[in-house]
């Protein structure tokens, strides 16, 4: 399946019956128009699972959305993708059971406040992660031992 634009993505999905496979489609679209370099299409997609699908399908989507666009010149709308994921996972836990999508998301908010100078917000971020959203996270984790990188840097 590949799609060259929204229009395309649109005829695939409607000729799909299960409302799970249809938004597993939608999600795989806007992963294809990412990975093509066609980021205002891939928005699209992402924004409809957003606004239309149910929340499993939105959080993955919340994130790959602010995933996405933290590295282009529009990191405060990744930020705010990013942060709607964090409130959406704070008050449904169980669509992030093992906590992986709550951790990248405070981890490219931490990253973003960073990459713009704003050192104090990445600290505050990362504090807030593992000493209260997280404190069981496991050491392991590459997004973990960046946040621990990110309390050792004091740039201010």
């Amino acid at each position: 399946m590949t799609a060259e634009n929204s229009n395309d993505a649109n005829v695939i999905t409607e000729q799909i019956d299960s409302e799970d496979e249809k938004w597993k489609a939608v999600f795989e679209v806007a992963r294809a128009l990412r990975g093509n370099g066609k980021i205002p299409e891939a928005e699209t997609q992402y924004l409809k699972i957003i606004t239309e699908a149910p929340e499993n399908f939105q959080s993955i989507s919340l994130l790959s959305l602010g995933e996405m666009l933290s590295s282009t010149d529009r990191k405060d709308s990744a930020r705010r993708y990013l942060l709607q994921l964090v409130k959406l996972l704070q008050k449904k836990p169980e669509l992030d059971p093992k906590r992986d999508q709550l951790e990248k998301a405070v981890t490219l908010i931490a990253r973003i406040y960073g990459d713009q100078g704003r050192y104090e917000e990445a600290e505050n971020w990362a504090k807030t992660y593992l000493n209260r959203l997280n404190p069981e996270a496991s050491e392991d984790s590459p997004f973990v031992k960046e946040l621990r990188r990110i309390l050792k840097r004091r740039y201010y």
